[in-house]
């Protein structure tokens, strides 16, 4: 099923559109259907409230089912207290933020947080949520000293805080040069102080390298500008200082960076005149940059995704140069690249469809990516696929039950599941269990 919205994003970022998904059966509301125990044995599972069938329950039979427990009751490899079943489920919306696109989300270690977006109208909220998996409840996250609300802003989670900085509110011509850091412990913001010489930026990037968050990048629409500088921020002495110039990428937004343990990688992105296929390597240590470009046969591409499998980076999807007749071309191809060698390699075909803006998180085994932009005019995609670098191989991802209409989530991987939230409609939530 494609999903075709008149709600075009074009008015919030410059060159963003919306994008489509594919027919998927779900169920009814207590419907029962026939499963297989773990013993090989035939159990029920009912339709729950989110419309997607329950754990399958598995009678207790003298010497048979008795010591077998349901589904739901097997022991994870991860401390939590059950096993998710593989595959698609809907999160709760009880207590779940307003519905919106564009959010930021970071994984706390126990909570998913997100934060921000925009909604229809546009508006910008300065709301957000904590989803916790182990109890599947949501909580509100305090509008006490939160920044003003914002879209396409940057996110990083430092081990004990998320902060959030720059971002846009288009729909009153304000891109932001602010942002706060929130304590979920104590539930609390703190304003970040200015950072000397940025610009309010959109469509920028930030990475944490373990003691500080350092932007780059982005776009002014208000100016009409598109960056190429950046700066760090260190929570333990609350200070900014300004990223080198020198041997820095051209401008750019729409780029990805990805943290090695060592350096930022910045690949790809836009500025206006062309479409990017290098980048740079920035070392924070001696505040340094090294050139990065891409072979020709990678093509250039932005809003694509990027992961670092802790070997090399991986980026996915996107689109690239307009064609002469003024459509983007959208990709599903990609590319890993190796920091030590320096070297690219394409990868295996993914069999999926082209689209942009896919969210992606890395398992520790294999890149998840799912959803995405395939049109300019205005289509949404909900399907995905898992790519496994060794032995090389995609695999197509699951149909979503019908009806859940992910939009622009934010994305994170739990340790056991990729976690997806952001849409336009109530219920914009989903778990995936590989």
């Amino acid at each position: 099923m494609r999903l075709r919205t008149s709600l075009l994003l074009a008015a919030l970022v410059s060159g963003m559109g919306c994008a489509a998904s594919t027919p998927v059966q779900t169920c009814l509301q207590g419907q029962s259907s026939a499963c297989t125990c773990v013993n090989g044995r035939t159990g029920a599972q009912t339709c729950t409230a989110e419309l997607v069938f329950g754990p399958c329950q598995c009678s207790a039979q003298p010497g048979s089912d008795a010591a077998v427990p349901t589904d739901a009751a097997l022991p994870r490899t991860d401390g939590q207290p059950t096993t998710q079943p593989k595959g698609w489920r809907a999160l709760p919306t009880a207590g779940e933020p307003a519905a919106r696109f564009g959010p930021a989300g970071v994984w706390t270690g126990s909570e998913f947080l997100v934060w921000g977006g925009a909604n229809a109208g546009p508006s910008y909220p300065r709301t957000g949520g904590r989803y916790q998996p182990a109890t599947r409840n949501w909580r509100s996250i305090s509008t006490v000293g939160a920044p003003e609300g914002r879209a396409y802003f940057a996110a990083v989670w430092t081990g004990k805080a998320m902060i959030v900085w720059g971002g846009q509110d288009a729909a009153n011509n304000v891109w932001r040069d602010d942002g706060a850091r929130y304590d979920p412990a104590s539930d609390t913001w703190q304003p970040l102080p200015a950072a000397p010489g940025l610009l309010g930026r959109e469509a920028h990037t930030a990475v944490w390298t373990g003691k500080e968050m350092v932007v780059w990048g982005g776009y002014n629409n208000k100016t009409k500008t598109w960056l190429g500088d950046g700066a760090r921020y260190d929570p333990a002495t609350n200070q900014w200082k300004l990223v080198s110039a020198s041997g820095a990428p051209v401008t750019r937004n729409q780029h990805t960076a990805i943290w090695t343990g060592q350096e930022m990688i910045v690949w790809g992105g836009n500025n206006g005149a062309m479409v990017h296929r290098d980048g740079g390597l920035y070392d924070p240590k001696t505040d340094s940059w090294r050139p990065l470009a891409a072979p020709s046969s990678v093509a250039a591409r932005r809003g694509h995704a990027a992961v670092w499998t802790g070997k090399e980076m991986l980026v996915w999807g996107g689109y690239g140069a307009v064609k002469s007749n003024q459509e983007a071309f959208f990709l599903a191809d990609g590319a890993s690249f190796d920091p030590t060698g320096g070297t690219w390699k394409a990868l295996a075909s993914s069999g999926l469809d082209p689209r942009m803006r896919p969210a992606a998180v890395w398992t520790g085994k294999e890149l998840l990516v799912w959803g995405g932009a395939s049109r300019t005019e205005g289509l949404y995609i909900f399907s995905g696929g898992s790519y496994t670098p060794a032995p090389e191989a995609w695999s197509p991802l699951p149909a979503i039950p019908a009806d859940l209409t992910v939009m622009e989530p934010a994305a994170v991987w739990t340790g056991t599941e990729m976690l997806l939230w952001g849409g336009l409609q109530g219920g914009v939530g989903l778990s995936y269990v590989p």
